[in-house]
């Protein structure tokens, strides 16, 4: 009886032994140990599509506040994104609970010598992850000219709140340094003091306007809302040179909400060949309850669509919505065809699981 119970307590010294053990362990791999794990598991691994990372120089108090001397990001054909003097403070322990939290963010330069050679698409985990990010701030941006036909620098700064799917703040801003040519402005709080601002330009032969394949044009964003969570409006206009690309409106009230507008695809040259099977111009109208059913109605030349369903409070499809698709002749959708093909009409049912939506 009595090696019995010397047994047990034993037993028990060990297992407060071990778990000792686990927390000292994780305390140093967090704490003062954090700068050679993040350079050695890090180091090395996939960035979504967009490349495998590599880190030089790390260093820092402990895995919630470090520094990055020098950033790579590399496809296939080599390194592509350079970041220098790069820091972040954040709440790595956030993670537990499906939160992202950056309090700061910091780099001294970051430097894109080309566009990336996409790796294979892995399959979604479909988690919802939220994010905070304080303060983003980028001193120096360098486009390569390679990128988009021209070099270019720019400085940027954001900060953000993402949550449940929603945006519930944002401030964001884009200058370009070296000339006056583009710069990208947005701020937008959706609280009890609702506010929207969207300010983008792009002049001819910058930045934006080739990278919207309109360099010869120029491009003009703007978008301004005012009100409260409860009633409020807003209006959204874009130009490719001096023709509307698209211009729209919404209002809501503590009930209900309602969104119109129209555009003309065929400003935007990238919408060439969807402009050649629906039309050069499309119309558009939705309503509905903030918890509960809507309906959307989009025309175009040559193709009408409505869809009807419900959604829930996290904006998801609650249960079905039903879609009709239809037109007057197929053969102005799709010209190539030999035969003449009169009307047609599509229909069927949008049902949302697990973060993906499936016909």
């Amino acid at each position: 009886m009595a090696g019995e119970k010397k047994r047990r307590r034993w037993h028990r010294v060990a297992l407060a032994a071990g778990a000792a053990a686990t927390v000292g362990g994780l305390g140093v791999a967090i704490g003062p140990a954090a700068p050679w794990v993040v350079q050695h598991f890090a180091d090395g691994q996939r960035v979504g599509r967009i490349g495998k990372l590599h880190l030089e120089g790390v260093s820092g108090s402990w895995l919630g506040n470090l520094r990055v001397a020098h950033v790579e990001i590399a496809d296939d054909e080599g390194v592509w994104l350079t970041a220098d003097d790069a820091a972040a403070t954040w709440q790595p322990l956030d993670l537990l609970f499906g939160m992202v939290t950056l309090d700061t963010v910091h780099a001294r330069a970051l430097n894109i010598a080309r566009q990336p050679t996409l790796l294979p698409e892995q399959p979604s985990s479909g988690a919802n992850i939220d994010v905070h990010i304080g303060a983003l701030t980028l001193d120096s941006i360098g486009l390569a000219e390679p990128m988009l036909g021209q070099a270019a620098t720019f400085n940027a700064r954001l900060s953000l709140d993402y949550k449940g799917g929603n945006i519930d703040g944002l401030d964001l801003a884009v200058q370009r340094t070296d000339s006056d040519a583009d710069h990208l402005i947005a701020s937008y709080r959706p609280d009890r003091a609702y506010a929207m601002h969207v300010d983008v330009l792009g002049q001819p032969g910058g930045i934006l306007a080739r990278s919207l394949g309109v360099t010869e044009q120029g491009v003009r964003m703007t978008a301004q809302g005012s009100g409260t969570a409860q009633n409020g409006a807003a209006v959204f206009d874009a130009k490719i040179g001096d023709a509307d690309l698209l211009a729209g409106e919404t209002h809501w009230t503590e009930i209900n909400w309602r969104v119109e507008g129209h555009g003309e695809l065929s400003a935007l040259p990238g919408l060439a060949e969807l402009t050649k099977r629906i039309g050069p111009s499309v119309s558009f109208n939705a309503s509905g309850a903030h918890i509960g059913a809507f309906q959307a109605h989009v025309e175009t030349p040559f193709t009408s669509g409505d869809i009807a369903g419900a959604l829930t409070d996290k904006h998801e499809l609650d249960g079905g919505a039903h879609f009709l698709i239809t037109t007057q002749r197929v053969s102005d959708i799709a010209p190539e065809s030999p035969f003449e093909l009169g009307g047609a009409r599509v229909q069927g049912e949008l049902r949302q699981a697990r973060g993906v939506t499936a016909i």
